[in-house]
């Protein structure tokens, strides 16, 4: 019974940090599974050619396709985004930084939280056609992160700190460049 007791009272502090904290791990655990989908298309198109990712923001998910853009093909991989999440940034948040082009066009605003043309990332070759791009998320306790895709098709995560972008390092050791 002293066992059953202590359990129950253990199980009660827990499970608010539980639930404070879940948002978190899925901001984290979607960021890293949305860097596996652009690295998968990216390995696809080298083999195949072309390979895309077309993003639904409204839906909050994102599908996995080998071949042109507009094509049959069924996905060959989907994600929906966890119920805390959603594709975008926080007003109080800075679009990241670096992206303008030689006409003043900041390609790191985006209204949807993909910054892609057509909310369609697309590589040929392994290489990323267009221009580089970032997909944003936010979860609802207001953490920010940003998946920052670059022509050669490397992801680099960056995470909002309150002023400004910072380069999170775990992917730098497992991806090097």
């Amino acid at each position: 019974m002293a066992p059953l007791v202590l359990l129950v009272i253990l199980g009660l502090f827990a499970m608010p940090n539980y639930y404070e904290y879940r948002p978190q791990v899925e901001l984290q655990e979607t960021a890293h599974a949305l860097e596996k989908l652009v690295l998968s298309a990216r390995h696809a198109s080298v083999e195949s050619g072309n390979a895309y990712l077309a993003f639904d923001p409204a839906g909050r998910s994102v599908a996995f396709f080998e071949g042109e853009p507009g094509g049959a093909a069924a996905p060959r991989s989907q994600l929906s985004l966890p119920g805390s999440l959603t594709f975008g940034y926080d007003e109080k948040v800075q679009p990241f930084p670096s992206l303008l082009l030689e006409d003043g066009t900041n390609l790191a605003v985006a209204d949807d939280g993909v910054t892609f043309e057509n909310n369609t990332l697309l590589f040929g070759g392994g290489l990323l056609e267009g221009f580089p791009g970032l997909i944003y998320l936010r979860s609802n306790q207001g953490e920010n992160l940003a998946l920052y895709v670059r022509i050669s098709g490397d992801v680099q995560l960056h995470e909002w700190d309150g002023q400004r972008w910072n380069r999170r390092t775990e992917l730098a050791a497992r991806y090097p460049q």
